[in-house]
């Protein structure tokens, strides 16, 4: 690959910038011509003149580089016209007192040009000086060479070699066309980095202010080695005008001693440009990602008088954040006013967009202070400056006031055991929580309500429930669970056209004797009264009385009527049935313990009626 790096280079060169010059070399090291990369053509030995270091030879011709930064160099003879000119080379270094030599060639030439010399990839180093010389070991005929100079990459062409870096700004860096090493599916080529912090922090990368603008970059950033390669963090196109293609990646948090690889690619393009590292130590509040957290009913200490400038009123800034914990909106305090040395200013951001702020500058003397209407589940990011670029410490207080009291019914571990027909009134729904999970058939995420139930007996017939007040999102919905103490997720939504699992303001279900039932009535706009009614099933009047016990069972299953029972049915929750006894009597015992655990349904037929029940075998 560096081979290929080293033609495009030349070809480059040689098209637009290089010149062809004629100039011939001192006739001794003392006399070296000073040159610079170039082509030489039809430059000649003079015979006589002596200046030879080799033994071998009695004539050279000599020049001076002086390399400009730290990469490597190549030099051949091998397109020399005519071809078949015989040339020899050598490289020294230290002065020519010293005549250290690095490098030699004689011979190494392709055909046509077989007897020319060829030298690839000879390491320079930045400001040191090489000798180069041609001698007449074979021959003193005039020939062309060629001379050019790469320098080394500013980054690793692939992760492996990517290269270790400390904070600070990296010019004209830029991504070797044809050396591969990207690592995502889009792109080819890459540029590598490699910086390992010394203490936890966060660390800002950006191509924002590359010159010229508009080169258009995409930076990925890795952990745990380059086997591995762990995303942390990437941008493309993340920056303002008037570089709006270039990467910004800003409050990346990093850890101390570990190392981080950050990969610059051609998704776009290989166009030289310039990035900046800079890195934060944890708690260094200086930008929006950075904010530190900041909670209800306390202070904290603070100072921009280290801090650089974000936006605003053009002083440093020093940034805080605070998520809106309570359910419901309130209103929230910040206030410098307890204590602070020099003209503040106050802003408060709900993203890190920074748009749109809420603004203070002299509530209190020069101190700075707002009050705003939280929103449930809202960041907001207190950025605090100086007026005209002021700076200095202050204390920040947060006051918040008292969040409401949910319902008491607000969880379903505290639904309310209603009798039939009943009234809720005025009830505070819009203070409600989200409990958290969801029941088969019905996803109530966000779904923040109140609880009820009851278990279905003899007489219960059409189930209605409604919202009086309907304000908000309102939901009413009823349930089926085996037990009264059913968590969220053990709920079944009972399967009615009337019972649907969507937002409205009433719901009904025809009950079945023996289950449990738990309705969630939501209304987030407000307070409301909440009714329910029943209509009693008179067609069921006779099983008034009947019971049966114990449930949940493990065997055997008594049931009692005040009127006699003719016969029972037992179906499992297929529809199966698994048990069938004919009784006529007020009491007797069914016997269940061969039978699976599960749900069953019993139907007990009383003068010509009957009613079902559930029965759970454990």
């Amino acid at each position: 690959m560096r081979k290929n790096y080293i033609l495009f280079l030349l070809a480059v060169a040689t098209s637009f910038t290089w010149q062809t010059k004629a100039q011939n070399g001192g006739d001794n090291c003392a006399n070296a011509v000073l040159i610079t990369p170039a082509i030489y053509s039809d430059v000649a030995i003079i015979v006589g003149s002596g200046g030879a270091s080799q033994d071998d030879a009695t004539d050279a011709m000599w020049y001076s580089y002086i390399a400009t930064g730290n990469g490597t160099i190549n030099i051949n003879s091998c397109a020399s016209d005519p071809a078949g000119i015989d040339t020899r080379l050598w490289i020294y270094t230290d002065t020519c007192d010293t005549l250290t030599p690095i490098a030699n060639d004689d011979d190494g030439c392709d055909a046509p040009t077989t007897f020319g010399s060829i030298l690839q990839d000879v390491a320079v180093t930045v400001g040191q000086e090489y000798l180069f010389e041609w001698d007449d070991r074979w021959g003193a005929d005039a020939f062309d060479w060629e001379f050019t100079y790469t320098p080394d990459p500013v980054g690793g062409t692939n992760c492996e070699e990517a290269l270790a870096v400390t904070p600070g700004v990296f010019n004209d860096v830029f991504i070797i066309d044809g050396s591969g090493g990207a690592t995502q599916g889009d792109a080819s080529d890459a540029l590598w980095y490699s910086y390992t912090p010394i203490e936890d922090g966060t660390i800002n990368i950006s191509s924002c202010a590359s010159d010229p603008t508009e080169i258009d970059t995409r930076v990925n950033v890795y952990t745990d080695g380059c086997d591995v390669l762990t995303a942390v963090a990437d941008d493309d196109d993340g920056c303002d005008a008037p570089n709006g293609f270039g990467s910004i990646l800003l409050g990346v948090e990093v850890v101390g001693g570990v190392e981080y690889l950050i990969e610059w690619d051609d998704r776009w393009e290989v166009a030289a440009f310039d990035w900046e590292l800079v890195f934060s130590p944890e708690g260094f509040n200086d930008n929006c990602q950075t904010a530190i957290d900041i909670l209800c009913g306390g202070s904290i200490e603070g100072t921009t008088l280290d801090k650089t400038d974000t936006n605003g009123v053009g002083g440093p800034d020093a940034f805080y954040k605070y998520t809106e914990t309570s359910p419901q909106e309130r209103d929230v305090a910040f206030s410098l006013c307890t204590a602070f040395d020099y003209d503040s200013y106050m802003r408060i951001y709900t993203s890190c967009d920074l748009d749109n702020p809420m603004e203070n500058d002299d509530a209190c003397d020069l101190g700075s202070e707002i009050t705003l209407t939280t929103i449930p589940g809202t960041t907001y990011y207190i950025a605090i400056e100086g007026y005209n670029g002021d700076t200095g410490n202050f204390t920040l207080t947060i006051d918040c006031a008292a969040p409401p009291e949910p319902p008491v019914n607000d969880l379903i571990i505290n639904a309310i055991n209603i009798p039939g027909t009943y009234t809720d009134e005025n009830v505070n729904t819009q203070f409600a929580t989200e409990e958290g999970g969801n029941p088969t058939n019905c996803t109530i995420d966000g779904f923040n309500g109140v609880w009820y139930y009851f278990l279905c007996t003899p007489g219960m017939g059409l189930t209605d429930a409604s919202i009086v007040s309907p304000n908000g999102v309102s939901s009413v919905i009823f349930f089926e669970a085996s037990t009264p103490t059913p968590s969220v997720t053990e709920l079944i939504r009972v399967e009615d056209a009337q019972n649907p699992c969507f937002t409205g303001t009433s719901s009904s279900i025809e009950p079945e004797i023996g289950k449990y039932y738990f309705l969630l009535a939501t209304n987030s706009g407000g307070a409301t009264t909440i009714n329910i009614s029943q209509i009693l099933g008179v067609e069921n009047t006779v099983f008034e009385n009947f019971t049966y016990f114990p449930n949940p069972t493990s065997g055997v299953v008594t049931l009692k009527n005040n009127n006699s029972i003719e016969k029972v049915v037992l179906r499992n929750i297929l529809g199966a049935e698994v048990l069938k006894s004919t009784i006529n009597a007020t009491q007797t015992t069914m016997d269940m313990s061969n039978l699976s655990s599960g749900s069953y349904i019993l139907t007990v037929f009383v003068n010509g009626q009957s009613a079902q029940y559930h029965i759970l075998k454990e």
